[in-house]
């Protein structure tokens, strides 16, 4: 499963892992006060904004990165204003004029979202609408691959987004009063993992195409790799459902603790699975054929 990165695509990859971290956290943090907290009159919407504006500059860069890698001329490419015009009219030019316009609709929204809340939830539609106009999911323009990633996109951002609240909560909110939190995120979230899995699942199964190429190609190695990482997050997250969080409502002091460490693994198994996905869509293609054969 041996690949080589280039330097640009190492900057490219590390450009697109805070696009999604910053994405993810953004537009989940915000549905979890809409649909979770559901306390507006208390939202304190810095964190969003700070998520928001590092997916924004990761956005920037990825196009003076593309830039670069184009014209493959060191800081000359970066700040060649005729390359950022004709990146701009790519798919990733696309995607990320569509991601910034979704973020900048979510930090106006955030900051009166009692009253804004609508225009906050378009910008989250919109972010999560921008990922599937660029990477692998273009070669198969279909209406429903477009729905399906968006869908997967919005749901993953929905889990990501508790990971922090939560965490919080286990140490700095009376045992049952956290419980009862991580007891309505979990009545959520156990649907948008389902569809989650679902859509990641069939998605997967779209762009690989074969059993073969699933296990028989770098693509399909690393796309494999993703998969476990996903199922050690579902472990986890049927860990906090099934016992964590009953032990934090009943008041066991050692349930906080353990519900934190708990999400910190998940915060990690969520970093890879960024990187991983950052790897397939920026480094290999999609497998055509058996390699080697």
């Amino acid at each position: 499963m041996p690949f080589d990165i280039t330097l640009w695509q190492a900057f490219a990859l590390l450009a697109k892992v805070l696009v999604y971290a910053g994405s993810s956290l953004a537009m989940g943090t915000l549905m979890f006060r809409l649909f979770v907290e559901r306390a507006q009159s208390h939202h304190q919407p810095g964190f969003i904004i700070t998520a928001a504006l590092i997916a924004l500059i990761a956005g920037g860069a990825q196009i003076l990165i593309q830039s670069g890698r184009l014209m493959d001329d060191g800081m000359a490419g970066v700040m060649d204003t005729e390359i950022w015009s004709l990146v701009a009219g790519t798919p990733l030019g696309t995607s990320v004029g569509l991601r910034s316009l979704g973020l900048m609709l979510l930090i106006i929204g955030t900051l009166r979202l009692a009253s804004l809340w609508p225009l906050a939830a378009v910008g989250v539609v919109a972010t999560a609408l921008s990922f599937p106009m660029v990477g692998h999911a273009t070669n198969d323009p279909s209406w429903w691959l477009t729905v399906l990633i968006t869908v997967h996109v919005l749901c993953l951002a929905f889990w990501i987004g508790g990971l922090l609240p939560l965490h919080r909560a286990a140490s700095a909110s009376p045992a049952p009063e956290a419980g009862r939190l991580a007891h309505r995120f979990g009545q959520q979230a156990m649907w948008a993992v389902a569809v989650l899995t679902v859509a990641g699942g069939w998605t997967a199964y779209t762009l690989v195409g074969s059993f073969q190429n699933l296990v028989g190609t770098t693509y399909g190695q690393v796309l494999l790799v993703k998969l476990g990482t996903v199922a050690l997050l579902l472990g986890l997250a049927a860990l906090n459902k099934l016992r964590l969080v009953p032990a934090l409502s009943a008041g066991d002091p050692t349930a906080g603790p353990a519900l934190q460490t708990s999400i910190r693994f998940e915060a990690v198994a969520f970093i890879a699975i960024f990187a991983l996905t950052a790897i397939l869509t920026t480094v290999l293609s999609l497998p055509t054929a058996m390699e080697g054969t």
